[in-house]
Order: C-alpha cells, then sequence, then structure tokens
C-alpha cells in the first residue's frame, strides 16, 4: 500500500484519553476449550485517543467488543494487557487511594437505566453517594448539591425521594446521568444510553449528554450501533468488529468516504427517512464469526466480497494511505481502492 503509515487516531498529546494495545481476554472453561481456542479474544489490540471536550463514537455489532472496551477503561472489569492513559497517568498501574483519585475523573451512564438503578435507594441517595464515599459533600450540603444536579438533568428537586420504579426510563436515565456528573468528571463512557429508551425521549437524553459535554469540556466515549446517533453527536468514530478496530477518522470522512467494506456495509443499513427514495444496500453474507474458532488472517475475510489469499493469511494493520484524510485509517490491505460494493437497490 503506497505511502502507509501505521498510526491511530489522533496521534496527539493533548488527548485526555489514550487507550494503547488494549487487549481482553476470557479464559475458557475446560470442556469449551477442548473445541478450539483455550481463551475468547473480546477485546484485541484497540488504540485510539480522545482529547477534552470532544465525542469519540465507537460503533459495530453486537459482540464486537464495544462495551468491554468502556469497561475496562473504566476497570470495571481488568484488561488482559495494553495501557489506559488518563491525563498521561496509567490508571492500570494504579492501586488504592491513587486509583480512587482517578475513578473521580472516569465516569459511565449505563445501557439499562432500570438495572443500574439500586431499587431500594431514592434517588438522591443514588446521585449523592459518590460524593458522600468521596467526602466531598455530606448533611445539607450534599442535599443541596443534588438538587441542583437533579435541575441540570431536567428532573425537580421535588423527584429526589422517590424511588427508582416511580420515574419512566427517560427519567431513570436522567438520575443515572445526574449521577455521572456529579463529582465532576473529565470523561465520560456512555454505553448505547438510548437503546432501551422509547424514541420519543431519546433525542431528549442525546441532547442532554451533548449539552453536558459541551459545558463542562468532557471528553466522552458513546457506544452505539446507531450510526444515525453518532453522525448526529459524535466528532471522530471507531468502527470494531471481532475485537479489533477496522477503521478510524473524523464522523465527516467515515460518512462521506468509508473504505473498509464493513464500515461500507454498516452505512447502507443506515435507514433513509424517505418513503419515495431508492434504498441502496449491501446486506452483509455469513455471521460474526464463532470466538472459540477464530479465522486466521483478516477476520472480516469470510465474509468480504474482496477477500482473496492474502486476507485469509495476514492481519491487516490500521493505517493510513497516500490521500487519505488526516487520522482517516483502515485496517485493510486495500484502502486504498475505492471498492464499490455489491448493492441491492429497491424500489421505493
Amino acid at each position: 500500500m503506497t505511502g502507509a503509515v501505521k498510526s491511530t487516531l489522533h496521534d496527539s498529546e493533548s488527548a485526555l484519553v489514550a487507550v494503547r494495545d488494549l487487549k481482553k481476554h476470557f479464559p475458557m472453561r475446560r470442556r469449551f476449550a477442548s473445541e478450539g481456542a483455550d481463551h475468547i479474544k473480546a477485546v484485541d489490540g484497540v488504540s485510539f485517543d480522545i482529547p477534552a471536550g470532544r465525542t469519540l463514537g465507537l460503533v459495530g455489532e453486537s459482540g464486537s467488543g464495544k462495551t468491554t472496551v468502556g469497561r475496562s477503561i473504566l476497570r470495571l472489569i481488568e484488561p488482559t494487557a495494553g495501557e489506559i492513559l488518563f491525563d498521561d497517568v496509567n490508571v492500570l498501574a494504579l492501586r488504592g487511594r491513587a486509583l480512587r483519585g482517578v475513578r473521580r475523573q472516569m465516569q459511565m451512564v449505563f445501557q439499562d437505566p432500570v438495572a443500574s438503578l439500586n431499587p431500594r435507594m431514592t434517588a438522591a441517595e443514588i446521585v449523592g453517594e459518590g460524593l458522600q464515599v468521596h467526602r466531598v459533600a455530606r448533611g445539607r450540603d450534599l442535599r443541596e448539591r443534588v438538587a441542583g444536579l437533579m435541575r441540570r438533568v431536567g428532573l425537580s428537586a421535588d423527584d429526589m425521594d422517590g424511588y427508582p420504579h416511580v420515574f419512566s426510563g427517560g427519567q431513570r436515565q436522567r438520575i443515572g446521568i445526574a449521577r455521572a456528573i456529579a463529582l465532576d468528571p473529565r470523561f465520560i463512557v456512555c454505553d448505547e444510553p438510548v437503546s432501551a429508551l422509547d424514541v420519543s425521549v431519546r433525542l431528549q437524553i442525546l441532547n442532554l449528554l451533548d449539552d453536558l459535554r459541551r459545558e463542562r469540556g468532557l471528553a466522552c466515549l458513546l457506544i452505539t450501533h446507531d450510526l444515525t446517533v453518532v453522525r448526529r453527536f459524535c466528532d471522530d468514530v471507531a468502527v470494531m468488529y471481532f475485537g479489533r478496530i477496522v477503521e478510524t477518522g473524523s464522523a465527516e470522512n467515515i460518512f462521506a468516504n468509508p473504505r473498509h467494506p464493513y464500515t461500507k456495509a454498516l452505512l447502507s443499513a443506515v435507514p433513509v427517512p424517505d418513503p419515495d427514495s431508492r434504498t441502496r444496500r449491501f446486506v452483509l453474507p455469513g455471521e460474526v464469526p464463532d470466538p472459540l474458532n477464530p479465522p486466521s488472517g483478516c477476520p472480516f475475510h469470510p465474509r468480504c466480497p474482496f477477500a482473496v489469499d492474502r486476507c485469509r493469511t495476514d492481519i491487516p494493520d490500521l493505517i493510513s494511505w497516500s490521500g487519505a484524510a488526516p487520522r482517516h485509517r483502515t485496517a485493510c490491505h486495500y484502502a486504498d481502492q475505492d471498492l464499490p460494493l455489491p448493492v441491492t437497490v429497491s424500489a421505493p
């Protein structure tokens, strides 16, 4: 590939969060290990940067490893290998009080607003728990801070004493967001924050998260399968497949000029809100590979219409190429060739 340059998204010294060669392998029980691999490589060498004030959209099919990446960054699960740098500090090397201090700066909004809230705690107790644990506020000051947070996310201070079951799904997610911003973090992971909500409230929640990101200068990792959300709210995009990132770049470049066949297939599946338009779709053949028996070479080659012998033996690096837009990188041996997918055109 002419002019290829191996790199990661941004490569900026100003990145607040820098993930380097992150891996998470889950050991298999013996009866499953005998059928193939002894580990499932849920995340296998992921790297990217997120500067302060920007949102990176991490997209891909279910099972691609997106949620595992988010939880590994926050050390909700322990990574197998790699580096996670937060403000140039390796989070994986921290223990005890030092780790606790960094965790104040890194928070998460979970996918399920029901499962993520303790049904035995009131909204005030849920939102204020972090403030108490980190000894930021207590007593009347705690109550006032929680009331202010409730109002900031669009709820009333009168809702503070309600239990999760009395709230709607959108209201529960607002409580989860209030909890996430209570300690004034600098980085938030949003794991499918609206997928469990009614369509009528999804945009409200996304606008709230975007407003908070702008006013507080937050770095944000938005994990989602919805590319329309990515196009509207993300500055940069990283596309995952089978535990690896296969394409990265600015949202503008990814949507205007996708280079990886998998990215093109995802974009072709985005619905067009026009009943009179012709739909051009590429339907991926086959299924996501079996993690107990992963394919050799490029993990996408069993489903790729352009795969050749090299794809079946060599794993492509995530690289740039001659003429690529800044920060646009693709893990494909033929990224420098704009290969058209065989699409099916449906009548309006």
